[in-house]
């Protein structure tokens, strides 16, 4: 898919539009605080230049970026490191492993975490207001 598909099924699971049937939804006014997932609490993992605009998305509103490359690739760890995180567009770049013992998999477990805590901090907070 394209860079500006990626990009709108962001949009998409940000708004809560599921309905493939109004394929024009997405660009519809959704007020911040009606949205499903806000962008704050997403997680996106790309490999390259067509996943820039998502990780800028997610960036300007704290979402989580992590870049992966393939580690069979002669130069790929390097070139990721070049083109996703020296511009500081992810945290980091790791091959995609995801064990427990795996860097890539110790890291998305940490940010799940952090935004369950961050919710979990919300949800106290809004509630304690009521």
């Amino acid at each position: 898919i394209t860079f500006t598909e990626k990009t709108r099924y962001l949009f998409e699971i940000n708004k809560g539009i599921t309905e493939q049937s109004k394929p024009h939804a997405v660009n519809e006014f959704v007020e911040q605080s009606d949205r499903r997932v806000p962008f704050e609490n997403m997680i996106y993992i790309g490999d390259g230049l067509t996943d820039v605009p998502c990780f800028s998305l997610l960036q300007r509103f704290h979402g989580i970026g992590f870049g992966v490359f393939d580690p069979r690739k002669k130069g790929s760890p390097k070139k990721a490191w070049e083109q996703l995180a020296f511009p500081r567009r992810v945290v980091s770049t790791n091959a995609p492993r995801y064990r427990p013992d795996d860097e890539l998999g110790a890291l998305l477990r940490a940010a799940v975490k952090q935004i369950c805590l961050r919710m979990d901090t919300n949800l106290g907070a809004a509630s304690q207001r009521r």
